[in-house]
C-alpha cells in the first residue's frame, strides 16, 4: 500500500493546480514530508484512526476515546466537498469519504480502488 501516499500526492497536486497553485509547491517538505509523516508514522493521529478504523472499530468510537483531534477527518468532509465542487477526480479522497462517511468497510473501499482502471496520476498537473 505504500503507493497510496504518491498517489494522493499527486490527487493533492490536481486540486491545488486546479486552484491556481504551482505543482511544486506540493513536492516539498511541508507536502510530500507531512503526507509520508501523517501516512507512515504510528504517533501520528490521522494514522492511528485509519488504523483502528482497518482493524474494525467504528468512527464515532475511535474518535471518543483518541484523546486528542485527528484533523484528517475533517479534512476529508472539506476535501470531498471541495472536488465536487471544482471538478476534480479525487479516486482516494472518495474512498477515505466513504469509509468515514458513508459506511463502507476499509477492506471494500481499498477493493473498490484497486479494481479501478489505473491512468496517468498526473493528469490535470502537467501538459
Amino acid at each position: 500500500m505504500h503507493v497510496l501516499p504518491s498517489s494522493l500526492e499527486a490527487e493533492i497536486m490536481r486540486i491545488g493546480v486546479k486552484l491556481g497553485a504551482d505543482p511544486l509547491t506540493f513536492s516539498g517538505l511541508a507536502g510530500v514530508g507531512d503526507l509520508f509523516l501523517t501516512a507512515q508514522s504510528e504517533k501520528s493521529r490521522n494514522y492511528t484512526v485509519g488504523f483502528r478504523l482497518g482493524k474494525g472499530e467504528k468512527l464515532d468510537h475511535v474518535i471518543a476515546t483518541l484523546g486528542s483531534v485527528a484533523e484528517g477527518v475533517e479534512t476529508t468532509k472539506a476535501a470531498y466537498a471541495l472536488c465536487r465542487k471544482i471538478g476534480v477526480e479525487s479516486r482516494l479522497c472518495d474512498a477515505v469519504y466513504s469509509v468515514l462517511f458513508g459506511g463502507v468497510e476499509v477492506h471494500e473501499a481499498v477493493r473498490n480502488l484497486m479494481g479501478r482502471d489505473p491512468h496517468d496520476e498526473f493528469y490535470g498537473i502537467v501538459a
